[in-house]
């Protein structure tokens, strides 16, 4: 290993997901910024108290994140969606007040352990999925962090040729967080107390460079049970042209992908018990040994980004369903 530079199989040893990129961006290029659409559905049986999913989506900071706070905390008198949304709320002040740092997986857990100092103090109980994404204006890199069953994919549009459709932007899967599960429908959560630990020993991370024009979207599992990657990507690729026009068009047609998204699972996840109707869920299950055909009703949160380059709308507001 002359010069101290690293082998090839040395590299992939230390992450089979990082890839060296350059620093910053390609000299003359403008930064980039990530222009949201959002979308949250409550379970039918939970609309009165607003869900138990939370999310937000900063444009100031290009800061996002979704979080499922774990149902099971409710036999315990404890509120799911109330610590979720406090959760998240505590990330997103702290990646707000450190927005001149730049922005990295090392960032997101720093927000992450903040939150759990920050609900151990008040105390707040309770458990929760987490999923916080970040975007470095300057370096165009995408840093993801996720603990449970949300996902995150960023999707580049490129042509690809259908027999029927003919040649159409696609929205192809460039990278995509991994969904964790300590078995069947019981995702890894993080709560106030163990917060630190279960960040440094369980997160899924992810780093990723970007280009104008690509598109991010965070779930919980309200869609991802519901929706196969396949499925989101042909949803979106009927809006990519939107994506991809003027700043107007383009918030348009994000916060429609969003919409569409989101109303779509819920469609799905009616589905229950319907052995006509296969998703992510009932797949899942069967290999697990289950019976549990059809789709999976749930509260939903989506966010939706695409990156822009040049510098974002002075106007454009932090989206949350924080109360």
């Amino acid at each position: 290993r002359g010069g101290g530079r690293e082998t090839e199989r040395e590299e992939g040893r230390k992450s089979h997901r990082m890839r060296r990129r350059p620093v910053g961006l390609r000299e003359g290029r403008r930064s980039v910024h990530l222009l949201f659409g959002t979308a949250n559905i409550p379970h039918p049986a939970k609309l009165g108290k607003g869900g138990e999913d939370a999310f937000f989506a900063d444009p100031a900071t290009s800061t996002f994140g979704v979080a499922d706070g774990v149902g099971g905390s409710a036999r315990d008198g404890v509120d799911p969606g109330v610590f979720s949304r406090k959760m998240l709320s505590h990330c997103r002040q702290w990646l707000a007040a450190n927005a001149h740092e730049q922005s990295s997986m090392a960032h997101l857990t720093k927000a992450m352990t903040a939150a759990g100092n920050a609900l151990e103090s008040a105390p707040v109980g309770g458990s929760s999925t987490l999923l916080l994404g970040a975007l470095d204006s300057s370096t165009a890199r995408l840093a993801l962090v996720n603990i449970g069953d949300s996902a995150a994919l960023l999707l580049r549009p490129a042509p690809r040729r259908f027999a029927k459709a003919g040649t159409v932007l696609w929205p192809r899967l460039v990278a995509r967080t991994q969904e964790q599960t300590h078995y069947f429908n019981c995702p890894f959560q993080v709560g106030s107390s163990d917060m630190l630990e279960v960040v440094k020993g369980s997160a899924d991370e992810l780093q990723v460079q970007v280009r104008s024009g690509d598109i991010i979207v965070a779930a919980t599992d309200g869609v991802t049970d519901n929706l196969f990657d396949q499925q989101l990507q042909g949803l979106i690729a009927a809006e990519v042209r939107g994506l991809l026009g003027t700043p107007d068009e383009s918030a348009r047609a994000v916060q429609s992908v969003a919409n569409n998204l989101a109303l779509r699972a819920v469609a799905v996840g009616k589905c229950e018990d319907d052995p006509e109707t296969t998703t992510p869920f009932s797949v899942s299950a069967r290999m697990e040994g289950y019976d549990a055909p059809g789709g999976k009703l749930d509260d939903v949160a989506v966010v939706v980004a695409v990156v822009r380059e040049g510098e974002r709308a002075t106007t454009a507001a932090m989206a949350s369903n924080f109360r």
